[in-house]
């Protein structure tokens, strides 16, 4: 499918279009708003997929403003410049001095435009600041769901589980399956971006998992999701920080 074609699923209603346009331009777009944000200091992947899930978003819902009289890609950039601008007057970050280069003007898309600067301590480091948070928010019988959750997609035993709650394997079992079974029917914000910031799973592979019909579905859940914690819980956005000074 093409681009005009997708354009035309998007106009009746169809979330097929913007799927197409979301695995064509997600990975492009991603990593020019990475060098934007680098560039004025705020290097951080998971505000680059905030923006660029919002900006698809916006995409989908203002699709009958877009007359074509561009690219996709050039429209797509055009709603990004706009949002990067728009958390850097929130967050109370320096304003660039000069006008935001337009999609042209950047390098070659084969171009290494944004040298990724996290590592695995990086990632773990985002993984300790969520797990910060499930205490507060988990309690009863399933407390240990995030945790039984996150071995499990890691690919470990039933019984390595048992052991690191502390429960016999059959009960841990049964724990597992309840887990799994309240995470597709109610989707856990915590557990899902778990999985996906310290396991590195994509949105395809969480979109069964949390009972999502698309990956565009699931990055904007996963940014409600962020947005939602660190409101609630201003310790996480601080850790989260704290992690991208190190």
């Amino acid at each position: 499918m093409d681009d005009k074609e997708a354009l035309e699923y998007m106009r009746h209603g169809k979330e097929k279009g913007l799927e197409v346009l979301y695995k064509r331009y997600f990975g492009k777009l991603r990593k020019r708003v990475l060098w934007l944000l680098q560039k004025y200091h705020w290097p951080d992947e998971a505000i680059a997929d905030e923006i660029c899930n919002e900006v698809f978003f916006k995409f989908h819902k203002t699709i009958l403003q877009f007359q074509e009289k561009c690219s996709v890609s050039t429209w797509l950039y055009k709603l990004a410049k706009h949002e990067v601008l728009r958390r850097l007057e929130k967050e109370n970050r320096r304003q660039p001095e000069e006008p935001l280069p337009d999609w042209e003007e950047l390098p070659d898309e084969n171009e290494p435009i944004y040298d990724p600067i996290f590592d695995d301590e990086q990632v773990l480091c985002y993984a300790r600041c969520i797990t910060q948070v499930f205490a507060q928010v988990w309690s009863g019988k399933e407390a240990d769901c995030p945790i039984v959750l996150i071995l499990f997609y890691m690919g470990v035993s039933i019984e390595e589980m048992a052991t690191t709650i502390g429960k016999k394997r059959q009960a841990t079992t049964r724990l597992l399956e309840r887990c799994q079974k309240k995470l597709k029917e109610k989707p856990d914000c915590l557990t899902a971006l778990m999985l996906h910031h310290a396991i590195g799973m994509s949105y395809a592979e969480l979109a069964p998992i949390v009972g999502k019909p698309s990956i565009s579905a699931v990055g904007y859940f996963l940014s409600e999701c962020r947005k939602k914690i660190i409101k609630n819980n201003p310790e996480l956005k601080r850790c989260w920080e704290d992690c991208n000074h190190d």
